[in-house]
């Protein structure tokens, strides 16, 4: 198996669940720092991540939103003499690949509290197919959707601009690419949705190119309106209200 299809085999699932405190000004509602709820269909608990087993080339991850003010807090829970000598070995716990992936919601309205996101990637060869599934979204609304080259954060800019097999020259960190020749769904990876009456959408696409070594998407970023096509606009989708960190395996 090459480094590629190594990679692949290890993101072909992510699914995070918006759980936690908006990352947007109004947060009143929100549940106490730390809260999680796994996605449907998801056995893996919030906390405690652990290897996953011999032969396992599907793993899922779950994950709520941080807080946005909770920079300072500590990476894992503080537990009591007490409660630390009771805690279970961490042989018992059910398997995964690494803590808890975030999808980052940056508007309340298109990107509710108990959204869920999943996104599959897999490869055969020289083809790329690529699967996105959603739920809890807003309803009867049309999302842009694309991979991008940078993790997810509290910034929705974070994530960066979007990834591409064959990168603008013409692209600088601070103008990102909108000739359609590079900026086109064949050079770039976008799965554009319209949510059913539920907020549900599925969509997938593939691609005759797979990922280079060191060279991948670190993120799927949602978007509040369809993607564009025309010159100096091409790839451009409207603000960004949703972002997921794609594990890498690493």
């Amino acid at each position: 198996m090459s480094v590629n299809q190594a990679f692949l085999a290890v993101t072909a699932a992510l699914t995070a669940a918006v759980t936690g405190v908006y990352l947007t000004p109004s947060a009143s509602a929100a549940p106490p720092p730390g809260s999680t709820v796994p996605s449907a269909g998801s056995s893996v608990p919030p906390t405690g991540p652990t290897v996953p087993p011999t032969g396992s080339t599907t793993p899922s991850t779950t994950a709520g939103i941080a807080p946005a003010t909770s920079a300072a807090a500590p990476a894992t829970p503080m537990a009591t003499p007490a409660t630390a000598a009771a805690a279970p070995a961490a042989s018992t716990a059910p398997p995964t690949t690494k803590p808890a992936n975030r999808l980052y919601s940056y508007d309340k309205t298109l990107v509710p509290l108990g959204a869920s996101v999943k996104v599959e990637l897999k490869s055969t060869g020289d083809s790329l197919w690529t699967r996105l599934d959603v739920s809890g979204l807003a309803p009867g609304h049309a999302y842009g959707a694309h991979v991008h080259i940078a993790e997810c954060g509290a910034d929705p800019k974070a994530a960066g601009p979007h990834f591409q097999h064959h990168p603008d020259p013409a692209a600088t960190p601070t103008t990102p690419s909108a000739d359609p020749a590079y900026a086109n769904p064949t050079n770039e990876i976008w799965l554009d949705f319209t949510t059913d009456a539920k907020g549900a959408a599925s969509v997938n696409n593939t691609h005759a190119w797979s990922f280079a070594t060191n060279h991948w998407p670190r993120s799927l970023v949602l978007h509040a309106e369809t993607t564009k096509t025309g010159p100096g606009v091409a790839g451009t989708a409207g603000a960004r209200v949703g972002c997921l960190t794609l594990n890498d395996g690493h």
